[in-house]
């Protein structure tokens, strides 16, 4: 790979990788716009560091039955996920939808859901999918390199 470097002899701030820097400096301004406009929604995982699994809603039930809520319902540009109260991850909402329905399809060989999961805790009980989190990023990065490549 022939990569040009910006400054002359080594600079560790302004090497080879400051173009890529300045863009996804620009990533997280636009996100942190979207923050303070309120188009980013906040879901927290509290369990995450205990189970290693992410919990995505998809349905909520309601007193006439299961509705849309959560990913399916969201009008934010981003998800933000908290990971017990200490490291947070934004994702667009067009790329965690994706990879939420395609976690609420897959089955197993028997042909039983694979992923979906139900709390019963609160006062509405909820469903969604949940995941390993190595395997929820693994999903995000094709994801995201699907997208990419579509654009």
């Amino acid at each position: 790979m022939n990569r040009t470097r910006v400054s002359e002899g080594y600079e560790p701030r302004w090497d080879l990788d400051r173009r890529h820097g300045e863009r996804m400096q620009d990533t997280v301004n636009a996100f942190l716009d979207g923050l303070v406009a309120g188009a980013v929604e906040v879901k927290s995982d509290r369990l995450t560091l205990e189970t290693g699994n992410v919990w995505i809603e998809f349905q909520c039930r309601r007193r006439d039955g299961w509705q849309d809520s959560g990913i399916r319902t969201s009008e934010a540009d981003y998800w933000c996920i908290v990971f017990a109260e200490t490291a947070v991850l934004g994702v667009p909402t067009v790329v965690l939808r994706a990879v939420a329905e395609h976690l609420v399809a897959w089955r197993d060989a028997r042909g039983r859901p694979r992923f979906l999961s139900e709390e019963k805790d609160g006062s509405h009980p909820t469903r969604g999918v949940r995941v390993e989190l190595g395997y929820f990023l693994t999903l995000l990065r094709a994801e995201l390199r699907r997208q990419s490549a579509a654009a």
